[in-house]
This record gives structure tokens, sequence and C-alpha cells, in this order.
């Protein structure tokens, strides 16, 4: 009798390390060089430099250019939607230490760090750091999509009141001070600087912590999963109230058209000289922005799904959320949803003594 050939699950079809890097680095290659030929074709650094006396105040008037009155406040939409980005490599690093699905790849290492990921793309565009981030992620197995790896995956309490104190005050709260003070060149340099302050914030909470409160309870595993489902919905409320803001005042039925939406949503494919500086700020951010999160939509798509009908699911949503909440609500959202299975899972684990996932 012949032997029908056995098929390949979803979950083991996933691409190797080097489909899933062929995948991600030409996002990053691709947004750098239009990035880089907006820059240099339209001169914008000359006029930036001869606004600010270093490099680093150089991307605070860059950001102060591209909150200029006289364009579409895109940039507003785009720093609430990356909250949740800035977030997810800080949280994911603070998972608990007792085991690591596979991270022993000096790549993943580097890469996965939050404070690096984070610099690097303050410093040379988010579109082009994370996704070599979510490269790594995948690779490295910290995304975790077999069930089995759901053990150990909780963050402590003391680091997920770490991650909740040191987001809202070194995202969050610079974040809403630099819509309603775009003018104050030191609030935006502070928000520019958040990665370096998310991780000072964390370090001074975890050491000081013991000294001005109690140890964990028995209960503090649950604690910490409210505190970090917290944490993301922070994150997703700010985006979608910002995405609303910004999107409801611009939306006349009578002016507003599908090209007019295009416009301001996709950029040109060069820019024609001569042209206002806060224009090109405007498409700069349009190429990183479109760059960035169609990259982490596509994670989303890749590292989570277990099954053809939970890819379609999660691709719902992902439509449905970036519309009414926002790329960076989207997100948010798949990161609840993957916190709550974790949690399910990691209990289903813990209390079956499952053997852990071999590693691929």
């Amino acid at each position: 009798m012949a032997h029908s050939k056995p098929t390949l699950s979803f979950t083991q079809s996933m691409p190797s390390r080097l489909m899933t890097y062929l995948g991600f680095i030409p996002i990053s290659l691709a947004s750098f060089a239009m990035i880089w030929g907006y820059l240099l074709g339209s001169g914008l650094p000359t006029k930036l430099s001869q606004m600010s006396s270093s490099d680093l105040f150089m991307h605070t008037s860059f950001f102060q250019t591209a909150m200029d009155p006289s364009i579409p406040p895109f940039f507003c939409g785009f720093v609430s939607s990356l909250a949740i980005l800035a977030l997810i490599p800080y949280a994911e690093s603070l998972r608990s230490k007792d085991f690591r699905p596979r991270n022993d790849h000096l790549l993943d290492r580097i890469v996965l760090n939050p404070f690096l990921t984070n610099a690097v793309a303050q410093m040379f565009g988010g579109a082009f750091m994370y996704p070599l981030y979510w490269a790594s992620f995948i690779c490295s197995g910290e995304a975790r999509k077999y069930p089995a790896q759901a053990s150990h995956s909780e963050i402590p309490q003391a680091e997920a009141e770490a991650l909740l104190f040191s987001f809202v005050l070194g995202f969050i709260l610079p974040s809403t001070l630099m819509k309603f003070f775009p003018n104050h060149s030191y609030i935006v340099t502070l928000w520019w600087a958040f990665p370096l302050t998310i991780t000072l914030l964390q370090y001074l909470y975890i050491t000081f912590r013991p000294k001005i409160s109690s140890p964990t309870s028995a209960k503090s595993l649950e604690r910490a999963y409210f505190l970090t489902q917290g944490t993301y919905l922070i994150a997703f409320l700010f985006s979608t109230v910002f995405h609303l803001s910004t999107l409801i005042p611009m939306f006349n039925p009578i002016r507003t058209s599908l090209p007019r939406l295009i416009n301001l949503l996709v950029p040109p494919l060069r820019i024609l000289p001569p042209t206002p500086s806060p224009v090109v700020a405007l498409q700069i951010m349009q190429v990183d922005s479109l760059f960035l999160f169609a990259g982490a939509i596509m994670m989303t798509l890749i590292a989570f799904p277990r099954s053809w009908k939970e890819a379609g699911k999660l691709a719902a949503w992902n439509v449905f959320g970036v519309v009414v909440c926002g790329t960076g609500g989207a997100i948010a959202g798949v990161w609840m949803w993957r916190e709550w299975r974790l949690m399910g899972e990691r209990r289903a684990v813990d209390n079956t003594h499952l053997p852990k996932s071999p590693r691929p």
C-alpha cells in the first residue's frame, strides 16, 4: 500500500534563519537607502547643521521640523505608534532567565539588546533597525512559537513594575509633552533620548525597590502578568487616542479623497528640489513609518500564528486595528493576546511537565 508523504504543519514550516533574514534585511536596506536618498537629495542635513551646534541637536532640529504646523501632524501619530515598538525589546529582555529558548547566537545577543535596538533606531531610523530585531527575535526562539516554550516565559513582578515605571516616565511623558510643547528643544531631546532614560529608570527602580517595598509574595507572578498587560494597555490606548485625535480633525468627507489620503501616508519615490524642509521631514517620516510598521505587521504574521486559520484572524485584526487604533494599537493588541496565550500555556506546561521543544 502506498504511503502518503507527511505534510508539514504551519509551525513546522517556519522559515530558517537564512530565510528569515532574507525576508527582513531588504526592508532595512530599502528604508536606509530611501531615507538617505531623501536627505542628500534635499540638502536637509546642511540646513539642520546651520540650526544646531552638534549632531545631537541636529536630530532635535529634525524632529521639530517634522512638527512644523505648515504640514499635517503625521509625526504625532508616528510617535504614538512607536510606543509599543519601543516597549517590546525591553519587555522581552525582562522575561525569566531560567529558560531561554535558544538565544545562543552572538548576533541575536547583540541585536536583541533593548538599549542598542532603540538607540540605533533613534540614530538611523526605526525602519533600519527593527527589521533586524524582528529577524533575531524569530530566529532566537524568543517569539516562543511552540507551546512548551511558554515555560518560564513570565516577567517577574519587580521587573514588570520597573517596565511600567520606566515606560511611562521615559516614553509616554516626554511624548505627551512634546505634542503640546513642540518648540521646546529640551523636551524633544528628552524624547529622542528615551532609550537611555528608560534603561536608566529601569536600573534605578530595580536597584532601589528592595529598600522601599516589601518582597514579592506567592501571588507575584499573577500580579506581574497584570502589570505587564497594563503596560501594553497603556501603549494601546496611547496609540489609539493619538491616532484618532490626529485623524478625525483631518477627515472631511467633502474634501478628503483617496489620493489625498495616499499622499498623506505614502511618500513620493524621490524629492524634487526645491522642497521646503518641513515637507522633506514629513516625507522622511513617511518612509520610516511605512517600512517600520510594515515589518512589524509582517513579523506578527510570521512568528505567532500556529495555524492558517489563526494567521487569517491575526491578519484581519491587523487591518481593522490599523484603521481604528493606529498601527501601534494594532501591534499592542497582538502583544496583549500573545501575553494572554503565553500565560495559559505556561500554566499548562508547568503543571504537566511537558518536555521542552527540541532545538531546531
